[in-house]
């Protein structure tokens, strides 16, 4: 189910701004009850889809995965900036102490306006591979980790147009964005 209209009606409803609409969080109680795995015909694993051989977690998904840690490889190595990197990490205990230290990271490494770029691209690579996991267990469909990182530099050449993080000028110099 698509929200983006609901919010939409509602803000519209009320005469003010999607951002309001979307803060009053009354919209919440009129949309219909989700339905279960069970209910959508999906099967219910407790695996991690990637990989297959550990639980499901954010950080295992995210961080801890040989499919996360090829895909953020990758990404390090497009991008040429070493906080990408898994061999980088110090064992985070969740996603926001990850989060904490990787920001850290870069602005030591980059100072704090190109890490507002690296940023941008950190989250663009979450959302790909949370993507990509839905993709697995919602749709059946499986990409291996070389078209992630081919989708991800699409994306960030996109975001890099209407972005005002710097997220353009990070990855411009990379010689194979579309």
């Amino acid at each position: 189910m698509d929200l983006a209209p609901l919010l939409f009606v509602k803000s519209r409803r009320k005469n003010r701004c999607l951002r309001h609409g979307i803060a009053d969080d009354n919209w919440i109680r009129d949309l219909p009850p989700a339905l279960s795995a069970d209910e959508l015909g999906i099967e219910n694993y407790k695996w991690c889809p990637f990989c297959l051989h550990a639980a499901e977690n954010a950080l295992h998904i995210f961080v801890d995965c040989c499919y996360a840690r090829q895909v953020w490889l990758g990404i390090a190595a497009w991008c040429k900036v070493l906080a990408f990197n898994p061999s980088d990490w110090a064992a985070p205990t969740s996603i926001r102490h990850w989060w904490i230290r990787f920001s850290d990271r870069c602005i030591t490494l980059m100072g704090r306006n190109p890490s507002r770029a690296a940023s941008s691209l950190f989250v663009l690579t979450l959302w790909s591979i949370w993507k990509e996991r839905n993709n697995r267990i919602f749709n059946r469909l499986r990409r291996p980790a070389p078209c992630l990182i081919s989708v991800i530099k699409a994306d960030a050449s996109l975001w890099g147009l209407v972005d005002t993080s710097g997220l353009g000028a990070l990855v411009s110099g990379c010689d194979d964005v579309p």
